[in-house]
């Protein structure tokens, strides 16, 4: 389990190792601490958005070519890039990660339910089939 945090959040950090705790899930967490869009090169996530493919499976998203995007949402592109790009890097036989951001509320029974989920997984595909980012 890892979670983004911006280092000049801790009320987040305290809010999301809470989450965490209650969970049962603090013993193994990491914290990875997220960009901000000044420390994102254009290079890695543009500063335009298509939304036109979103619209298609989301009926609340509308489907424009050009819509700019904020600082902020460059920066949380950014933090999933550096986490997207360790994570493809491990072996297949790697447990599963969760990513979470610091602002994520865990509901009642969340872990016995990822667990299920990725027991499932583990039994029905083979390591090199379970590859989804």
């Amino acid at each position: 389990t890892v979670y983004i945090n911006l280092p000049t959040r801790p009320d987040r950090r305290e809010s999301i190792e809470r989450e965490l705790a209650t969970a049962g899930l603090m013993h193994e967490a990491m914290k990875l601490d997220a960009r901000t869009g000044d420390q994102v090169a254009t290079s890695l996530v543009t500063e335009i958005w298509d939304s036109t493919i979103n619209a298609q499976y989301d009926r609340k998203t509308l489907p424009h070519k050009q819509l700019v995007m904020s600082k902020g949402e460059r920066g949380c592109a950014g933090s999933h890039l550096v986490l997207w790009s360790k994570i493809a890097s491990f072996d297949d036989t790697e447990r599963p990660w969760l990513v979470l951001e610091d602002d994520a509320v865990l509901s009642e029974g969340f872990r016995l339910r990822c667990d299920a989920i990725i027991d499932a997984v583990e039994r029905s595909f083979h390591p090199a089939n379970r590859n989804v980012l």
